[in-house]
C-alpha cells in the first residue's frame, strides 16, 4: 500500500510532508534491521547445526537428571539435565475427577480440532474474529 499526500493548502503541506517523511525514515529504517536480523538468521542456522552435532554427542545412557558438557579450549558447552514433562493419560478420568472445573484448565489447539471436525460440523460453535496482521519488508 502507497500512501500519497494531496497538497491542498501550503499550512497542511508542511504538516504532510513531515508525516510522509518520518513514515519513509520509518520504512527505510525498519529496511536496515530487517537486513541485519536476516544475517543474524543465518548465524544462527549454523550455530544450531552445530549445538545438534554435539546434541547428537551426548553419551546413551547419560544420566538424564544432570547436565552434560563439552569442552573446548576457552570455552565450554553445556546441556542441561533432561527437563520433567509432564502429560495426561487418561483424559476422561481427568474430566470425571474435574467435572466442570476441566473446562477452564483444558486448552483446546483448533489444528488437532481440524482433523477430526469439518467446519460445516462445528458451524454455530466457533466465532472468527481478525487476528494480528503480518509484518514484511520488501525491497521496491
Amino acid at each position: 500500500m502507497t500512501v500519497k499526500i494531496m497538497e491542498k493548502a501550503k499550512a497542511k503541506t508542511k504538516a504532510k510532508t513531515s508525516e510522509a517523511s518520518a513514515i519513509a525514515e520509518t520504512v527505510e529504517e525498519m529496511s536496515a534491521m530487517k537486513i541485519k536480523m536476516d544475517a543474524l538468521k543465518s548465524i544462527e542456522t549454523a550455530y544450531n547445526k552445530l549445538r545438534d552435532s554435539l546434541k547428537a554427542r551426548i553419551p546413551e545412557g547419560a544420566p538424564t537428571d544432570q547436565p552434560v558438557a563439552f569442552m573446548g579450549t576457552a570455552h565450554k558447552v553445556e546441556f542441561s539435565a533432561c527437563a520433567q514433562v509432564r502429560s495426561v493419560s487418561d483424559l476422561r478420568e481427568l474430566h470425571q475427577r474435574l467435572g466442570d472445573i476441566f473446562y477452564e484448565v483444558v486448552a483446546l489447539k483448533f489444528t488437532e480440532l481440524d482433523k477430526y471436525v469439518t467446519e460445516e460440523e462445528l458451524a454455530g460453535l466457533l466465532k472468527k474474529e481478525p487476528g494480528a496482521r503480518q509484518c514484511k519488508v520488501k525491497e521496491i
